[in-house]
């Protein structure tokens, strides 16, 4: 009788930083930024097999080595030299670690992410440019020891994140009507107000029926959705980057309270937003 092959790896996957790479989120400014950079990390993983990772953060994945993929609705991207593995938030993906090689990550946030219309992974071709970049943030994060070089990993990151992002198909932007950019900007200048769905509806001028599928089809979300993930991902950034109290955000965003927003926080990152700050800033 066969061996069962053993189950793999059971890992919440809800918190960017892993305490495995570097932390940069102190070096991204709030609002300040294209990208707001979490964690950036290089190692030989073993045994990189785990299964219904699903995150509220992107990642960016490549693989000095070939050997490893990740997998997501049935489709596998192969990690290899020669191309870098890009995955929104909110899409579930397995890592397949057929090998150990040596694997490089970046977990970060687009700040203008409503303009992308990604719903799966994508798989880019790293030109000499990008594969210069992947091997100077290689050598930057292993010889990362004080202040001064992460530093240059922030900006390292960034450089590789803007190459990723100029490489996209041009149909992974999303040229929304006027009408949506307005409500999209209302919504982030308006967080702190009931943004329920009968509200955005009378925004935009609407019957609620009609908005709910007009916003779903542009989108990809519903409208509750995208604003609830707006604030998770706008407290993540004030907690990260700002001296703001919880409470005082809890009110900036448009939670009830502090204990309500902790509920949220906790069910969405797997801890709390004080157990989120502190890990920022040990």
């Amino acid at each position: 009788m066969a061996t069962p092959s053993p189950r793999p790896l059971a890992r919440d996957y809800r918190d960017p930083h892993t305490r495995l790479g570097i932390d940069l989120t102190a070096f991204s400014g709030a609002g300040a930024s294209s990208f707001l950079l979490h964690e950036c990390g290089f190692l030989h993983y073993e045994n990189w097999n785990h299964r219904g990772i699903l995150s509220p953060y992107w990642r960016l994945h490549h693989n000095f080595e070939t050997g490893n993929a990740v997998r997501s609705d049935g489709v596998e991207y192969s990690l290899d030299p020669d191309s870098v593995v890009m995955i929104p938030n909110g899409i579930t993906l397995d890592t397949l670690g057929r090998e150990t090689v040596p694997h490089l990550w970046i977990h970060f946030v687009p700040s203008q992410e409503f303009m992308l219309a990604m719903h799966r992974p994508v798989s880019l071709s790293a030109d000499r440019l990008m594969r210069e970049t992947l091997r100077a943030l290689r050598h930057d994060i292993e010889s990362a020891s004080d202040n001064e070089p992460r530093r240059s990993l922030h900006h390292l990151a960034k450089a590789l994140l803007h190459f990723a992002f100029s490489r996209l198909d041009p149909s992974s932007f999303q040229a929304y009507p006027d009408r949506l950019v307005r409500l999209l900007e209302h919504v982030e200048t308006h967080l702190s107000q009931a943004l329920s769905t009968p509200a955005l509806a009378r925004v935009a001028g609407m019957s609620r029926h009609r908005f709910t599928d007009w916003f779903q089809r542009h989108t990809g979300l519903t409208p509750s959705r995208y604003v609830a993930d707006l604030r998770l991902r706008t407290a993540m950034q004030r907690l990260a980057t700002t001296e703001s109290s919880i409470e005082q955000i809890a009110e900036d965003l448009g939670y009830a309270n502090r204990y309500y927003f902790s509920r949220v926080f906790q069910k969405s990152l797997g801890c709390g937003p004080a157990t989120f700050r502190r890990g920022q800033r040990e």
